[in-house]
């Protein structure tokens, strides 16, 4: 699935009592994401030998998670056992974040140009390949002139799996009829 910024991550956290004892004011925290449906409902005042909480937490993805290239999580347990309170982590997840975009740019011509000044036509996409947002996207094209272009380049923001199309013209020359 994409992930871009703004986009929601969902983990399901689970906190065990794997100890031999019962367990009191027993909590989940977790600094980089929101809880929420915690079953049973955060803090539990005492939790049995093998009893669990899960809890959802979810993260949007920021900017400086883009720049960072992922979202490390780390959810944190905390339990009181005689009094003395102590705190165990869970596994961190990294959640990879990517930057990449296609062009594909296809001849439309309907009919092959055979003389000097004829017009070569194409198509050109622009696609976010990627799983971020990419910002100030624009095109060239060294052999070809950029025309319209659906949505008017430059494009300020351009989510995941969203294009761009744009038409282009060449004009043929001499050296390149010799050529063939």
């Amino acid at each position: 699935a994409f992930r871009s910024v703004g986009a929601s991550i969902t983990y399901s956290i689970v906190a065990t009592n794997n100890g031999a004892v019962t367990l009191d004011n027993v909590s989940i925290s977790d600094a980089n994401a929101t809880l929420s449906n915690c079953s049973p409902t955060i803090p539990v005042a005492t939790l049995a030998v093998s009893a669990s909480i899960t809890c959802t937490a979810t993260h949007v993805i920021t900017n400086a998670d883009v720049l960072a290239g992922g979202v490390d999580n780390t959810a944190t347990g905390s339990f009181s056992y005689q009094s003395v309170s102590q705190n165990r982590s869970s596994n961190t997840v990294h959640t990879a974040l990517s930057a990449a975009m296609t062009v594909v740019k296809t001849d439309t011509t309907s009919v092959a140009p055979t003389a000097a000044g004829d017009i070569v036509t194409y198509s050109i996409v622009v696609t976010n390949s990627g799983s971020i947002t990419l910002s100030g996207v624009s095109l060239t094209d060294a052999n070809a002139t950029i025309g319209s272009c659906t949505p008017a380049l430059p494009v300020a923001s351009l989510t995941a799996g969203a294009t761009i199309t744009c038409a282009a013209t060449h004009t043929v020359t001499s050296a390149e009829v010799t050529a063939g």
